[in-house]
């Protein structure tokens, strides 16, 4: 029989389409009826009654009116809540979100970790089901309630601040609390420029306060100005003089102060000879009435007693310095407290030239060359600086010349100069006499024709020897004189090479002696010289 009617439908188009409609509508019923009942199942079990699902919206202390509840649900209530829901009376539920329903159901009567406050009335729309399972629209009047945390504390507002540096160094946006400071912000760097501060516009014309906060967010613009290049001042605190005349040199310091008079003057000086720091005592000052004159003393020995001669003394350093706030030197500014000075030292002519020279006038000379050159006059130096500026003898010069005059040997030195001869010269002697020298030694000699070559320096310039004496021949000595055996002035024993001498060296006028006690040579010991 099943098998007729199975044959019966299938085989028929329209009765098979029918049938599978059928089918499909009792399962798509039979799902949204599980989906329902799970919902229902789903809310708190407290024995609220009439408790209608809302949807999108979250409701805390919802009063139930008028709204039904599944065969199911009222089944699944015990019977004392369903003696209540008959009575009429209605209850506040618990506070329940779209995403912590279940957690509500589960957790029973645990009360919600929100506190409420400032309630108003609201309306609420939402969807249930009646029991035939038809979807109802309903609409509820409620209460919501703005909430905040158990600590009362509000939710965390931050804003955004930008910075326009204008061209300075760039500053990164930064999220900040509201009521933060601006005065906190780093500022930006701009060369050239210094940064004046912040602005709520481009215009620059709305400036930043000093208690100005973040309410809001914004943008800062920086404001500059441009650096101006600072001055040197010149702070003048000492004054300087070179090569002053020490016979006539002074230095004048005034003071407003009319008490002080010219040995307070001198208390308040700190003078030193910086040459020879020694010396104590070397200046006078004189003067009155606010202006007073500082000269100089210099302490001399003569005939074993000491004795002050007017001036500063010659080649040397001194400074001077004022220690009372109350003197100034005269047209120097008032922070000038130290006069530092030096004094000329005068030129002397020290050198002296061997005795053994032949002095030849240029004007006797005829056909005279040099390397190879003719020349009217010679100028020959003895000495010649390297790139080091070290002294030394000059290089090799040759040439020859004719001279009759008198005969002349190969190895005299000869002088030959323009002007006054060069041993009777001073320190006065003018320009026009102060002619071309060259100092040759002769090398060749063919009749009246002579060769020549420049003159090494110790054989043109005297240079005296110390001659080493014992101080046993003091015992013997005159006054200012005294005679020695020439065997005790022979010093060609190898001991005096150490100090310059040997079998050629000859006492000569200029020469010094210098007395020893021991024997000369010994080192150490008893008898060390």
């Amino acid at each position: 029989m099943w098998r007729k009617i199975y044959n019966a439908i299938w085989a028929d188009k329209a009765r098979r389409a029918a049938v599978l409609t059928i089918i499909i509508a009792l399962i798509v019923s039979g799902t949204a009826l599980a989906i329902l009942n799970t919902i229902g199942k789903s809310k708190p079990a407290q024995g609220i009654p009439d408790e209608q699902p809302l949807i999108g919206t979250e409701v805390a202390d919802l009063p139930q009116e008028g709204s039904r509840n599944t065969n199911q649900e009222t089944e699944s209530q015990p019977a004392d809540e369903r003696q209540t829901e008959q009575s009429g009376e209605q209850y506040e539920t618990p506070e329940v979100t779209g995403t912590s329903a279940q957690e509500t159901s589960a957790g029973g009567n645990e009360q919600s970790s929100s506190k409420t406050a400032d309630t108003q009335p609201a309306t609420v729309s939402g969807e249930t089901v009646s029991e035939s399972g038809e979807v109802e629209n309903v609409t509820q009047e409620t209460t919501t309630q703005e909430t905040t945390t158990q600590n009362n504390v509000e939710p965390e507002v931050r804003y955004s601040v930008n910075f326009a540096t204008q061209g300075g160094s760039v500053l990164q946006t930064k999220q900040v609390e509201r009521g933060t400071k601006i005065k906190s912000f780093s500022t930006p760097y701009s060369e050239g420029n210094i940064f004046l501060g912040w602005y709520y516009d481009e215009a620059l014309t709305q400036p930043v306060k000093e208690d100005d906060s973040v309410n809001s967010d914004l943008t800062l613009y920086a404001a500059y100005r441009q650096a101006e290049q600072l001055q040197p001042v010149e702070n003048i605190v000492f004054a300087a003089a070179e090569n002053v005349d020490g016979d006539s040199f002074a230095i004048t310091v005034v003071t407003e102060d009319k008490k002080l008079d010219a040995e307070g003057v001198r208390a308040a000086l700190d003078v030193k000879n910086l040459t020879d720091p020694g010396q104590t005592d070397i200046v006078r000052v004189t003067g009155a009435d606010g202006e007073y004159v500082i000269t100089g003393i210099t302490p001399e020995i003569e005939n074993n007693s000491s004795m002050a001669v007017p001036g500063f003394e010659d080649g040397c350093t001194y400074r001077i310095t004022l220690t009372d706030s109350r003197l100034n030197f005269k047209n120097q500014p008032d922070t000038v407290r130290e006069y530092n000075f030096t004094t000329a030292k005068k030129e002397v002519l020290n050198v002296s030239l061997n005795s053994d020279i032949v002095y030849i006038p240029i004007s006797d000379l005829k056909n005279i060359t040099n390397a190879g050159d003719s020349v009217e006059t010679l100028s020959i130096a003895l000495y010649q600086a390297d790139k080091d500026g070290v002294l030394g003898p000059a290089e090799l010069t040759q040439g020859q010349f004719d001279y009759s005059r008198e005969i002349l040997n190969v190895g005299d030195v000869i002088s030959i100069y323009a002007g006054l001869r060069p041993d009777l010269r001073t320190l006065d002697t003018p320009d026009e006499q102060n002619g071309d020298i060259a100092y040759v030694e002769i090398t060749g000699k063919n009749g009246n024709r002579y060769s020549y070559k420049n003159a090494a320096p110790e054989d043109v310039i005297f240079t005296p020897d110390i001659l080493p004496v014992s101080a046993a021949f003091l015992d013997n000595a005159g006054e200012g004189s005294m005679t020695i055996d020439n065997r005790v002035l022979d010093y060609s024993p190898d001991v005096y090479a150490n100090v310059g001498l040997d079998s050629r060296t000859t006492v000569d006028i200029g020469d010094y002696v210098a007395f020893y006690s021991g024997i000369f040579g010994i080192l150490e010991g008893e008898n060390a010289a």
